[in-house]
């Protein structure tokens, strides 16, 4: 259906819409891909690009470009891979993160941060050893780990989280604080003291929340690892301190 058809249908307010989403959605792929896809940019803070989407998601740009199509009527598709992809009406965000609107195909915006932290984190295991994750989604992924890490369990009443997440949360930063903990810091570096300290207030919290839980071993492994990559962090700042002023 025609991205017309929408404009028609918003003088009968965000809730007539719903049929036509339910409508469209239902003769889109329904794949795992178009899943991650649209999770993903419901709940982005800011509008992203089907290059950037390919990449955080380690997805074909073609693969991105196929799904999107199948929802064109409620998505604008940019002629421009770098441009971002925007939605025609913000309803559909509400739809799809409401369950009781949007259904079977409903977004879990909680989870869909957890997968979105795996991702990022994903990206920076595979990233070439540098001084610094310099590239657009690394640079995104290295700062907005923690926070969808903390977004994915802030506000649950149990932190009772499918084990393969966990696992896998556990293992990438096992990786990172391994393999990578020098380039995550330098690269930290460069956003500045304000964008270091919100990335380590989003730390905190995280490591607070799983430390009061009664969690699984998991749960105590991510407390854990958080303190160290913030006791990382810390060291790394003294030292710093020390180079410039001397002792």
């Amino acid at each position: 259906m025609p991205h017309k058809a929408l404009q028609q249908l918003l003088k009968s307010g965000a809730a007539g819409l719903d049929p036509l989403y339910k409508q469209i959605l239902s003769s889109a792929s329904g794949t795992m891909a178009l899943y991650q896809i649209l999770g993903t940019i419901m709940i982005l803070e800011d509008n992203k690009s089907i290059s950037f989407l390919s990449s955080l998601l380690n997805l074909q740009h073609e693969e991105v470009i196929h799904e999107l199509l199948g929802v064109q009527s409620i998505i604008k598709i940019p002629g421009d891979d770098n441009e971002p992809i925007m939605l025609y009406h913000t309803s559909l965000r509400d739809f799809l993160t409401l369950k009781s609107r949007s259904e079977q195909y409903f977004i879990d915006p909680p989870l869909r941060h957890l997968h979105l932290a795996i991702h990022c984190l994903e990206h920076l295991a595979k990233y070439p050893s540098k001084d610094f994750f310099d590239a657009h989604v690394a640079n995104y992924a290295c700062y907005k780990w923690p926070h969808h890490i903390l977004l994915g369990f802030e506000g649950k009443q149990t932190l009772n989280v499918d084990e393969t997440i966990m696992t896998s949360l556990v293992t990438l930063i096992k990786i990172l604080l391994t393999f990578h903990s020098k380039t995550w810091y330098n690269t930290m570096v460069t956003f500045g003291t304000r964008g270091r300290l919100r990335v380590l207030k989003s730390m905190r919290k995280a490591k607070d929340l799983f430390q009061t839980s009664q969690g699984s071993i998991a749960t105590r492994n991510l407390t854990e690892l958080f303190q160290q990559v913030i006791d990382f962090h810390e060291e790394h700042v003294s030292q710093a301190t020390i180079t410039i002023y001397g002792c």
